[in-house]
């Protein structure tokens, strides 16, 4: 595999970001236990750090953030991430794949919540591999102003479809080119309840994410889309900035 080679960062985080990174390495650090054997596409070991840029458009309003992540335990299967805000993700490293777990309300006493769980990846990642996992609408929203009709408030289901488009892919983003990526696409469609109930509306969801050697995550997209006047599409966009441990 070819490794990314880093360009300059176009949007660095002030050195506070340094502060907390160092909290994170060492929290949970006795809990840590081992490092393990991870794969290289998806870096399990604790105190590794990644800093994202996300935009996220709904209802034709962006929202530009800073996303930072880092690993604070991993038992050699299990492996805990804590993100800045109050959530906590826990993911399975298994031999044939990775999988998201649960999300952890730390400002809840630590209660769980996901549907289900969700593969990733596939280990070792194929072109052509495929499978399913349930998501949920959290970008498209009504046009309108009735109450009733407010998507955001709801837990509205979504049945996606992913594959290994390729293991080859080449992305751009703020920390660099990256070279040899897992590219895994993921499209799904629902209905939602429009026009205060009188009729159900097709969204369409796709989504990509670009997996780098040695690196993880760099690159993830998605879009919720409706032909009707009743619904306006929404978007998001990650992109690494910085990763580090």
């Amino acid at each position: 595999m070819t490794a990314a080679t880093p360009t300059t960062v176009r949007a660095r985080p002030r050195r506070p970001r340094l502060a907390l990174c160092a909290a994170l390495a060492c929290l949970l650090g006795a809990a840590a236990a081992r490092a393990g054997d991870a794969p290289d596409i998806f870096p399990a070991t604790p105190g590794r750090w990644w800093y994202y840029a996300t935009l996220v458009k709904v209802l034709d309003e962006q929202h530009q953030q800073r996303m930072f992540i880092a690993n604070v335990g991993f038992d050699g299967r299990t492996l805990l991430q804590r993100r800045q805000g109050g959530w906590d993700h826990l993911y399975a490293i298994e031999a044939d794949s990775i999988s998201h777990q649960a999300y952890i309300n730390r400002r809840a006493g630590g209660r769980e919540a996901r549907e289900a769980p969700a593969t990733l990846l596939p280990l070792p990642p194929v072109v052509g591999a495929n499978w399913q996992y349930r998501s949920r609408l959290r970008l498209i929203e009504a046009r309108t102003f009735a109450a009733e009709d407010r998507l955001g408030n709801r837990y509205l289901p979504v049945d996606l479809s992913a594959s290994v488009a390729a293991t080859d892919a080449t992305v751009e983003v703020p920390a660099g080119r990256f070279e040899d990526c897992v590219k895994v696409e993921a499209t799904g469609l629902t209905l939602v309840p429009a026009d205060r109930g009188n009729l159900e509306v097709e969204v369409r969801v796709t989504q990509t994410e670009w997996y780098a050697p040695g690196v993880g995550l760099v690159k993830s997209t998605r879009a919720e889309t409706a032909d009707s006047p009743f619904l306006r599409s929404g978007e998001y966009v990650q992109e690494l900035l910085e990763t580090g441990s």
